[in-house]
């Protein structure tokens, strides 16, 4: 009998799909709001943000991100072209709104933010989540849901699937960044590389794309090893594995980590215990590998001596026109200009640069507002012409020109640069 229930209902949801004029108008029977219907006049974007992990706040790094993303949603409302001169030029009569979460880092606290959003919303896009981990369980949601996603940190070769069909991101795919690492490699003269990495999908894509090309820059990747992100006791037994020498290649002297600045005191610290850091040995570290790590350190000083001499290879929009403009107008504002009720940036933050990252947080954000504003406010499908007008997006942002590759999700890397920075 319940295999007969679950058939007609089958059917009858399938049924429902069928009928409907929009793919999304049957998915808003279940998606239950006070909200008003969508309009081409109103919209709301949900910000799902970095700020915490583990319980622990992120900083004033992920503050300044974060703040980014509210900024450029206020710079659209006010068509203020100062960042993105598209704001105070394109036509069209959308104003947004957001509604502000935390992603806590990971999936359970990414899910419980879109659930709350689309609780009390309708939301028309969602900006974030920054984590690939956090990111690909909400992509799948949005297409099924279809809700436009434009996530300003998420670099999993994974996420250019189809299952990902309502994904898109501001940052780069691995696919680009893990070939150029290699190139940075091969340009070092570095034949054995080692490799630790996060076991979630981001770590895991990132080395599979070094996999599958390291034989093109004449390179072997003499270990690789993999842990589980935050938990010390798996960081310990993985960099344990790559201080122990193999039978063909001995021990390497060579290390490159992809993962988070939240993990990188660990293994810091466990390499230098077991005598693989320092004088003699090379690491180097993803883009997930940023300043960051030494202000969440629990010894920052201890941290930043060890880390002297070590390296991070990542994608950075320093050179850029947009960035300069970002960077000018950074050191103007206050707290009032990132108001929102979920978290408050302070002053000090914008006493201090812009981090890179913000300026794909700023360009995620401003690519949603960009294609929601032009949507004409009579169309039918809102969030269907949404991502049309999203993947077809072409406006100078503050990380470099924005746009996407042939009229998919990922973000073209051609207009990007990468940077090799060495930790002092």
């Amino acid at each position: 009998m319940r295999r007969w229930w679950s058939l007609m209902l089958l059917i009858s949801l399938r049924a429902i799909h069928s009928s409907a004029t929009c793919p999304e108008d049957y998915v808003e029977d279940f998606l239950k709001t006070d909200d008003e219907p969508i309009t081409g006049k109103q919209h709301t974007v949900a910000l799902i943000l970095r700020l915490t992990s583990q319980g622990k706040a992120l900083g004033d790094q992920w503050l300044a991100v974060s703040c980014a993303a509210v900024l450029a949603i206020a710079h659209s409302n006010q068509r203020d072209g100062r960042v993105v001169p598209e704001f105070a030029t394109q036509a069209g009569e959308a104003t947004l709104n957001m509604t502000v979460f935390d992603s806590k880092s990971d999936q359970h606290g990414s899910l419980s933010a879109y659930r709350e959003a689309n609780r009390y919303h309708r939301i028309s896009a969602i900006v974030g989540p920054a984590r690939s981990a956090s990111t690909t369980v909400l992509s799948e949601l949005c297409a099924v849901d279809y809700i436009p996603l434009i996530s300003y940190w998420a670099s999993a070769p994974e996420l250019s699937s189809q299952r990902h069909q309502y994904f898109s991101r501001s940052f780069p795919t691995d696919e680009d960044t893990a070939r150029t690492a290699l190139r940075v490699l091969q340009s070092f003269g570095w034949k054995y590389v080692s490799v630790i990495h996060t076991n979630d999908v981001y770590g895991i894509g990132y080395r599979q794309v070094m996999g599958l090309h390291n034989s093109e820059y004449d390179i072997e990747i003499h270990r690789s090893v993999s842990y589980e992100f935050g938990v010390v006791e798996s960081i310990n037994k993985a960099v344990q594995a790559l201080a122990s020498p193999t039978e063909a290649n001995g021990q390497g002297n060579i290390f490159f980590i992809i993962g988070f600045d939240t993990d990188v005191e660990a293994i810091v610290d466990a390499a230098w215990e077991l005598g693989i850091a320092g004088p003699g040995y090379a690491w180097i570290g993803s883009d997930g590998v940023t300043p960051n790590a030494i202000s969440m350190a629990s010894q920052p000083e201890r941290l930043a001596r060890r880390m002297s001499g070590f390296l991070t290879y990542q994608l950075s929009p320093v050179f850029s026109d947009g960035f300069k403009r970002l960077s000018d107008l950074w050191s103007t504002l206050t707290p009032a200009d990132c108001a929102n009720p979920f978290f408050e940036t302070p002053a000090r933050v914008f006493r201090e640069p812009p981090p890179e990252i913000a300026a794909f947080a700023y360009d995620a954000a401003a690519a949603a507002a960009l294609a929601l504003r032009a949507v004409p406010a009579d169309s039918t499908c809102m969030r269907v012409r949404a991502l049309e007008a999203l993947r077809a997006s072409d406006f100078s942002g503050a990380s470099a020109r924005f746009r996407f590759t042939n009229g998919t999700g990922d973000r073209s890397a051609y207009d990007l640069e990468w940077l090799v920075y060495n930790w002092v």
